[in-house]
């Protein structure tokens, strides 16, 4: 693992400098009695490298790869508490799904009359031991086939770009994370959940594609785009030709103290 790889290269570089500072005569007694700060030392120039990291440089992986078979749909859900996930379309037309490797994740399918079904378990990606290759969890999915996409995640970040994948559910169960999400522009109607306590969302629609903002109950702090929304009803908006677009985007918002903007 390339973080991991870094972490303990820092680690045996400070015990190197240790061995030489007591061969010198500059420090004395037993140099583990000092692996705690050294530790500490450690661990915090390895999670300074990490504002360097930006997790959309990454490439998906080739540690998942999920056959389709004979499935015609797939729900597909990600569970992790923390750290960072990226998900694009882009898997090849007999996978369901493609993407990263990594110490910690569990990878359960099965396939259910015509559906896949598929669950991604991962490890926080912040722990040197743990994680991804990459830094990031990263993955492909299908774009052909019609996808119930479930995301539960702690303190973490997700970024997914779902405009070429026809996502007709997206479900969001979060603690405090911050989510980018780009809708699918010609998937039919999608129906997006979120649900979450202090999380900052970015919700975009593409340019073709109508939405409705439901708002459940929360004390959120909501922004929407007065040039496409428009109020309709008690805590619901629409924009102009949502009625009769092939293409929609139904957004339930059922939030605790969170940021929402959506576009």
């Amino acid at each position: 693992m390339l973080r991991a790889s870094f972490f303990w290269g820092i680690m045996l570089i400070l015990v190197g400098v240790l061995l030489g500072l007591q061969a010198a005569g500059i420090i004395a007694g037993n140099i583990w009695g000092y692996m705690w700060g050294l530790f500490l030392l450690g661990a915090g120039l390895w999670l300074l490298s990490s504002a360097f990291y930006s997790p959309g440089s990454h490439r998906a992986g080739s540690g998942v790869s999920i056959d389709r078979k004979d499935a015609g749909r797939a729900n597909i859900r990600f569970e992790y508490g923390a750290g960072a996930l990226v998900v694009r379309g882009g898997a090849p037309i007999d996978k369901v799904i493609e993407g990263s490797s990594g110490v910690a994740m569990d990878v359960k399918v099965s396939y259910v009359a015509d559906e896949a079904r598929v669950r991604v378990s991962t490890g926080p990606s912040w722990i040197p031991f743990l994680g991804p290759d990459e830094g990031a969890w990263v993955f492909q999915l299908n774009g052909e086939m019609p996808l119930d996409i479930h995301v539960a995640c702690g303190a973490s970040s997700a970024d997914m770009d779902l405009t070429g994948v026809k996502a007709h559910r997206v479900r969001f169960e979060t603690g405090a994370s911050t989510v980018k999400l780009v809708l699918p522009e010609s998937a039919g109607e999608t129906r997006v959940e979120i649900a979450g306590g202090a999380s900052s969302f970015d919700v975009t629609l593409p340019p073709a594609v109508e939405g409705r903002v439901d708002i459940r109950q929360g004390a959120s702090a909501i922004n929407l785009d007065e040039a496409r929304f428009a109020q309709v009803g008690m805590n619901q908006y629409e924009t102009a030709g949502y009625a009769s677009a092939t293409n929609r985007a139904d957004i339930v918002l059922n939030t605790g103290a969170a940021r929402i903007n959506i576009r």
